[in-house]
């Protein structure tokens, strides 16, 4: 369980205005989706061009085995422990921190998106909703790519790769997932992308992030992937439940 403590830092947290001004003259592009959707793979595809740098976020979860793989610290996120998250709130040091699935606390530190403004590169990062909104009001030009599993039995599947979840864990993900597409579908301003080939999907991307395409080309196809796969995940919850 999150501490009190943590949680009112997060629920008073206020971005300085310094930080607000790297955000805005950072060109910073934020993958967000459903969990098990394949934000970080496809983030690992764009970086792979040598166009794009990680914006590595912290969190206070624990490493966890993704296909067989152990995260490290550093790599997929900087595993913190709360006390130091609250300090890093506290010190006015994060752009975004939200609560995740009610179990931890994720967020961006301004140290991050600076280092990777340095490297001279696009910076790009996983966030969720919540960060986005954050961010969005006092930037709401951020450039956001909602990701999407091409349908409920194949994002099933990846799910079950990701490692062992107890039953609580699994049904406080599928719920979480639930509010966000229901989020992003009424409230708009971000680009769908559905992850089915990774090399075609990160082109896609990139083809948008560069101006080579138009975001609504694939808009409403994209759109009724998201609706279809609202539905089934419903369904399923239905199910589960009943």
């Amino acid at each position: 369980m999150i501490s009190t403590e943590l949680k009112t830092a997060v629920t008073n947290y206020t971005m300085p205005k310094s930080a607000q001004d790297t955000v805005r003259s950072s060109g910073f592009v934020v993958m967000v989706g459903i969990t098990a959707a394949g934000k970080n793979t496809l983030i690992t595809e764009l970086i792979n061009t040598g166009n794009y740098m990680s914006v590595v976020s912290h969190t206070t979860r624990q490493p966890r085995a993704n296909n067989g793989v152990m995260e490290q610290d550093g790599r997929e996120y900087w595993f913190v422990k709360e006390a130091e998250m609250v300090n890093k709130l506290d010190r006015g040091e994060m752009l975004e921190a939200k609560v995740i699935h009610n179990r931890q606390v994720s967020g961006v530190s301004v140290d991050e998106l600076e280092r990777a403004i340095r490297s001279n590169k696009k910076p790009i990062n996983e966030i969720d909703v919540q960060g986005v909104e954050a961010i969005r009001a006092f930037y709401p030009e951020l450039l956001c790519f909602f990701v999407l599993p091409p349908d409920f039995d194949t994002w099933q599947q990846r799910m079950q790769r990701r490692g062992d979840l107890s039953e609580d864990e699994t049904m406080d993900r599928l719920q979480t997932a639930v509010e966000e597409i229901e989020h992003v579908l009424t409230s708009g301003g971000y680009i769908f992308v559905v992850n089915d080939d990774l090399a075609d999907t990160a082109r896609y991307v990139d083809d948008i992030i560069t101006g080579k395409l138009d975001p609504d080309e694939r808009k409403e196809r994209s759109q009724k992937k998201a609706e279809r796969l609202l539905n089934d995940l419903k369904a399923h919850l239905n199910n589960r439940t009943a």
